[in-house]
């Protein structure tokens, strides 16, 4: 007996289970749609709050879904083979947070159980900390990540559960398409006023935003896969009637306007990933209503239409679409993605199987990281490269598995002879290719808005391929399932709680005895098909376990997501209070580092596993003793070498959540060499530069070291570094030379850029040897390079410059001269210029000089002390 069936005794019972279910329907329908409408208009969902809001929905969705299973249990989840790869991946991710054995760890992932133990083993009882470990580097951004699967798994189940007839459907795509043109429209009108941030008041810099999204890309996406759904619900409205009724004319002219506003702002955007996949998405769904119902005279009225709305939307910004398209043909603009792509196949060869963990790029990344970008990677600009660094071969073939999977539907839904909705499918594959394409320079299914919209549609796929089936066989479902059904099925049954799959052996052993005793029964292929009935027999009550783990799986998001959202509303109080308390004066300091402290507290109290907040805290308690250090300098004072030493414990329990954080350990180091006096500051220094090479503190610190220790090959790289990301540092790095009384070293650090050359030659003023020795290497590069037509005026300048320095004056004259010819808006040059001529004596010429930097610049007092001291001049 099943108890998980609920018994339904007459018809009156059975018509309100019915009404119940459709009531819960309903109300999932309408929470589905302001879902849809919520995440776009929170700027995509990411931020903790939005994202707990869109986690909440999920969560109550999930929860009727469970009421509608008990009150209907013969309508679980539909047979679909995309659960496997599904199922597969949140195993994957499960797996990846849990503790370890060592020993498993080092047999599944060996560099990851190498690369722990070689980060964690110095800690004060590092053994005990490597026993266990997880195959995740973060667990708990790995966790952060996963909550996103959860929201997306569970709108795609809703979607098969229920969206299953034409009118909900067409009513879910009508839904897409009207919000889908609402922010068409928005970002359009934000577009055409000029507006400096999102909604005209949200600024956001330099970051390259459209619409309500904060990256154009991910805009991009987003409306790629609303214009598919928009053009999906176009094209399969019924087409039969000679006449159409105002309503439905109403519909078709609204669905084009849709669809023209959200083709014009996907390209107007200037993603050219975006552009590209509009048009792929476009082409392959023309294909496909043409070979299903020709091209009939209202597709090519509709046809015109949108195209000359399109082109009147383009044609104020025609110019932008074209710059920016044409710099696909400079490999410059796209030089960083291609070698981050480069970088993650280097980082997927040393974790093939497993990956880094979920969630581990921003975290992980910089060690490998190639590119001369400054900041923080917090994702790569490829989904499947991410896929393949964060999970391995196992999670990317989840995802590629899972694609082609919604692509056999997809197929099976456009070629299946069936009702005028099944039609819609070929709107939805265009979206779908879309994303896919865009993909390989983006990572917007890291975006809860276009991973929701993205398992929306793949699920309404799904669902049109089963009712052009259903339609084929006259609504009974007659053909046997896939053969990757009955491997679902299997799975499930043998996961499912309270099920054995003892029991299930013996019902198939039984089966055959009961073949062999009955000679009447057709052997072969029979046996194989009762066996399959029965294992499909099961999918009812798989079905019905799957909703209630999913509900649980939901919560669960719920939970964690509350916790960080609350973590961060806190953080966010504390970076307020950080900018008073560094601004504050003497006396009142002591209260608002307390008030400081404390808020921090509360955040990490909150979601104590954040490595990010916790390395801040501490942070933030060291400037404290600093600044109320009785003694002044606090390695004197014995209180404030205790709590620098209670900062330190701090610092090596947060290594354990993130081992390759890298600001950690620049901060530990620190401490313990300038406060602390430890021995192990040098070599924490050391691993701060290499897990974090892009962080110019960490790699100058690194290299201070290095030269106090004589490794000058090795200080020589990290300076480089730091003079990359953080050329005004340059006086530092050289302090560092003169210091150690090795400045004939420094100029070898980048002895192939004229601009550090020329710095050093400025900055070695009593060096005069070496000195002379770095301009002259710097001015031999320079004139290579403005002896060709190509030579920028700042490159000419610059040259001037150096000979103006060297001495020699007529050479500086003729070089500015040149730089002036083709930017003559430059008072700084003309006054060199003007100085020059000085030098050599020629007043009159050195006088006109001035007097034109004057007319670039009035204010240029250089420029009036120069003109009174040459009529000074002897002989003038």
């Amino acid at each position: 007996m099943n108890l998980l069936l609920v018994p339904t005794e007459n018809r009156t019972s059975r018509t309100l289970a019915q009404l119940t279910c459709g009531i819960i329907d309903s109300t999932i329908e309408v929470l589905l749609v302001a879902m849809l409408l919520f995440l776009p208009l929170s700027l995509g969902a990411v931020e903790p709050w939005s994202e707990s809001t869109a986690l909440a929905l999920g969560t109550l969705i999930s929860l009727l879904l469970v009421v509608r299973i008990c009150l209907r249990p013969g309508e679980g989840i539909p047979r679909t083979a995309a659960f496997i790869p599904l199922l597969t991946y949140v195993l994957l991710v499960i797996a990846q947070m849990i503790a370890l054995p060592v020993s498993a760890v080092r047999l599944l992932s060996p560099r990851t159980a190498s690369m722990k133990t070689d980060l964690l083993s110095d800690l004060p009882d590092g053994p005990a900390r490597v026993r266990h470990l997880t195959l995740s580097f973060y667990p708990t951004a790995t966790a952060h990540d996963l909550r996103i699967v959860a929201l997306t798994i569970t709108v795609f189940v809703t979607v098969l559960v229920v969206f299953r007839s034409a009118a909900r459907i067409r009513r879910l795509l009508g839904a897409i398409a009207v919000i889908g043109g609402m922010f068409a429209m928005l970002a359009l009108a934000q577009d055409f006023s000029g507006a400096k941030g999102i909604y005209w008041r949200i600024p956001l810099g330099e970051l390259p935003w459209y619409g309500t999204f904060v990256a154009h890309s991910h805009f991009g996406q987003h409306m790629n896969l609303s214009l598919g759904a928009a053009i999906g619900l176009l094209i399969s409205l019924p087409s039969r009637a000679r006449t159409l009724r105002k309503r439905d004319v109403f519909m078709r002219v609204g669905l084009l306007l849709v669809i023209a506003a959200g083709t014009a702002a996907v390209v107007l955007s200037r993603t050219r990933a975006g552009t590209i996949a509009v048009a792929a998405g476009g082409l392959l769904t023309i294909v496909v209503v043409i070979l299903r119902r020709g091209f009939n005279r209202r597709a090519l009225i509709g046809c015109v239409a949108g195209a000359v709305l399109i082109a009147a939307l383009l044609l104020a910004g025609l110019h932008r679409v074209y710059s920016r398209m044409a710099t696909l043909q400079q490999p410059n603009e796209y030089a960083s993605r291609v070698t981050t792509t480069k970088d993650l196949f280097g980082v997927w060869r040393q974790f093939p199987i497993f990956g880094t963990g979920l969630g581990t790029h921003q975290t992980f990344y910089p060690r490998f990281d190639s590119t001369t970008m400054t900041g923080l990677s917090t994702h790569a600009e490829n989904d499947y490269a991410q896929a393949a660094e964060e999970t391995g071969l196992i999670g990317l073939g989840c995802a590629i598995a899972f694609a082609l999977i919604v692509w056999r539907e997809w197929k099976l839904a456009v070629s299946t002879p069936g009702p005028e909705i099944c039609l819609a499918a070929a709107g939805l594959g265009g979206g779908f290719l879309a994303v896919q394409i865009q993909s390989l320079s983006d990572f917007g299914q890291h975006i809860p808005a276009v991973a929701v919209l993205t398992a929306v549609t793949c699920g309404l796929l799904i669902n049109l391929r089963r009712i052009a089936s259903q339609s084929r066989t006259s609504g009974a479902l007659s053909r046997r399932p896939a053969v990757p059904g009955r491997s679902l099925a299997a799975i499930a049954y043998a996961l499912a709680p309270g099920m054995s799959l003892s029991r299930f052996a013996r019902t198939s052993f039984k089966t055959a005895a009961s073949q062999r005793s009955d000679p009447g029964r057709v052997p072969g292929r029979t046996g194989l098909r009762d066996f399959s009935g029965k294992l499909l027999g099961r999918w009812k009550n798989a079905g019905v376990l799957g909703i209630f783990a999913l509900a649980a799986f939901a919560v669960w998001a719920l939970y964690t997501s509350a916790n960080a959202f609350e973590a961060e509303a806190y953080w966010t109080q504390a970076q307020d209070l950080a900018d008073g308390a560094n601004a504050a004066a003497p006396e009142s300091a002591r209260q608002a580092y307390a008030d400081l402290i404390d808020t921090a507290s509360q955040a990490v109290s909150a979601d104590p596993d954040d490595v990010s907040h916790r390395y801040w805290l501490d942070v933030y308690r060291w400037r404290a003793v600093k600044q109320l250090s009785a003694a002044g300098d606090p390695a004197t004072d014995p209180a404030s070498r205790a709590a620098v030493s209670d900062i330190v414990t701090d610092l090596n329990e947060a290594r354990v959540l993130c081992p390759t954080y890298g600001p950690l350990y620049s901060v530990m180091g620190q401490l313990e060499y300038n406060v602390l006096h430890s021995p192990s500051s040098g070599a924490h220094l050391q691993t701060a530069a290499l897990l974090a090479p892009h962080d110019p503190g960490c790699c100058f610190l690194a290299g201070s070291m290095d030269a106090n220790d004589g490794k000058w090959e090795a200080a020589a790289r990290k300076f480089h570094l730091t003079y990359e990301f953080a050329p005004a540092r340059i006086e530092e790095i050289v302090g560092v030379y003169v210091s150690h009384n090795r400045p004939d070293l420094v100029a070898d650090i980048d002895s192939d850029d004229y601009e550090w050359l020329a710095r050093v030659s400025e900055l070695l003023p009593d060096q005069t040897e070496e000195a002379a020795k770095a301009r002259l290497r710097a001015i031999n590069l320079l004139q290579g390079i403005c002896a060709g037509s190509t030579a920028q005026p700042a490159q000419l300048a610059r040259l001037a410059a150096l000979y103006a320095a060297a001495g020699q004056d007529q050479a500086a004259v003729d070089c500015y001269q040149m730089a002036l010819a083709r930017a003559d808006d430059r008072a700084d040059w003309h006054l060199n210029r003007a100085e020059a001529l000085r030098r050599l004596g020629r007043f009159d010429e050195a006088r006109n000089e001035a007097y034109l930097a004057l007319g670039v610049q009035p204010d240029l007092q250089k420029a009036r002390d120069l003109i009174r001291s040459l009529f000074r001049e002897p002989g003038e």
